[in-house]
């Protein structure tokens, strides 16, 4: 993971990746995860296709540089929040079956949401995810509730 020209200016920084035994992922995944990106960044701009995400926040209509950033810094910025950034959806995951056990009348609400979603849609895709407003409200709670970011007092 460490092969950035800065990172190798950084005193031991390559032998603690070492000691840590950090190693690269398997060139198949990289390559999958590079194509997939790429490949949904192409069909954005040729529908002028406009979403409410990160990715369309890193670039314009045509991903070309928006306030710096390239191709390439777009495709390292996805790739690591992709690959490193487990640790808050594990939690929010955790957190959110632990509520919905404990609240089996929130957790019906939800599935009487999702299922008409289903019914009306047949598909549970992008847009439909934007019509399930107490699906992003139950989310907004357990992230309310259980915050995966560190507090020091």
């Amino acid at each position: 993971m460490i092969r950035h020209r800065q990172a190798r200016l950084v005193p031991g920084l390559l032998r603690l990746a070492k000691l840590f035994n950090l190693i690269r992922p398997d060139p198949k995944a990289v390559h999958f995860f590079k194509t997939t990106i790429e490949n949904s960044m192409e069909s954005r701009s040729e529908r002028g296709e406009k979403r409410d995400d990160l990715l369309q926040l890193s670039g314009d209509g045509d991903f070309r540089i928006r306030g710096g950033l390239t191709k390439e810094m777009i495709l390292s910025q996805a790739f690591m929040l992709f690959f490193a950034g487990t640790e808050g959806p594990a939690t929010l995951l955790i957190y959110g079956l632990y509520e919905l056990a404990m609240n089996p009348e929130v957790q019906e609400k939800l599935h009487d949401e999702i299922v008409t979603v289903m019914l009306s849609e047949n598909l549970l895709d992008y847009e439909a995810l934007n019509n399930l407003p107490f699906l992003d409200m139950f989310v907004c709670e357990v992230l309310r509730m259980y915050s995966s970011s560190v507090t020091v007092s």
